[in-house]
């Protein structure tokens, strides 16, 4: 990853910068009702915008998901 890397996570909170983007994971990985249930990436296209800019496109089901007090969450498609 590079120190200028962008992110958009899939409820739009947005990154600037390994740091940034690194924090943000590490806080989000470490909700235990996050880690429950299973993604199944289904579609991914890289998008070469130049020879220093990437973006990709990636499509995710999730399954098996819970809220912070365990109540399940239906199945999601999320384009990220």
């Amino acid at each position: 990853m590079h120190d200028d890397a962008k992110f958009t996570n899939a409820f739009g909170d947005k990154k600037n910068g390994r740091k940034e983007i690194e924090a943000l994971l590490k806080e989000v990985f470490s909700l235990s009702h996050v880690m429950t249930g299973n993604s199944d990436t289904f579609y991914q296209v890289f998008q070469f915008v130049d020879e220093n800019v990437i973006i990709v496109h990636t499509e995710v089901s999730r399954k098996g998901q819970t809220m912070p007090d365990g109540t399940a969450i239906k199945e999601r498609k999320r384009l990220i």
